[in-house]
């Protein structure tokens, strides 16, 4: 019997865990805000891989030197911060914090998804997870063990 309740309240709490990063990664999109998980180290220390970034969208008008933003250059989302603005071409100039140089490129309203609003450590690190090899065979573990536990649980319950 403990052993059963043992693995019901395991099972409760992966589906509780999963139902938050779900949560945290989508409902925002409710009110127009993108998250992004931070996959690379370019700007560290302020935003370490497996952070969460909050980006709402914005125009180059309204930023400023300093903010950090999230933008597309070559089918992938970069979130940098800006260096300088040229308000006459409508440009940013931007940077990683790790990086000693500017970026090459100049990045272009069209390009711009938005400006960092808030950012969580770590959070992403299941997301990056789960796009790796591993991750999907942990996950796809995961899933079984709860539909294992879901069924003995039902077994259990229509034996009495």
């Amino acid at each position: 019997m403990k052993k059963e309740k043992a693995s019901i309240y395991l099972a409760n709490t992966i589906l509780a865990i999963l139902l938050i990063l779900i949560g945290l990664l989508f409902l925002p999109q409710l009110f127009g805000i993108h998250a992004y998980v931070v996959e690379s180290g370019s700007m560290e220390p302020t935003l370490k891989v497996g952070t969460i970034a909050y980006v709402l969208p914005t125009v180059i008008e309204e930023l400023e030197e300093g903010d950090i933003v999230s933008f597309e250059e070559a089918s992938h989302i970069i979130t940098h911060r800006v260096v300088t603005i040229d308000k006459e071409s409508q440009t940013l100039k931007t940077k990683g914090d790790a990086g000693a140089f500017a970026d090459f490129f100049l990045v272009r309203g069209d390009m711009l998804v938005g400006k960092m609003i808030l950012s969580i450590n770590y959070l992403g690190l299941p997301v990056l997870l789960a796009q790796s090899g591993y991750g999907k065979l942990l996950f796809l573990s995961l899933f079984t063990l709860l539909m294992i536990i879901h069924l003995q649980r039902r077994e259990g319950a229509t034996a009495h």
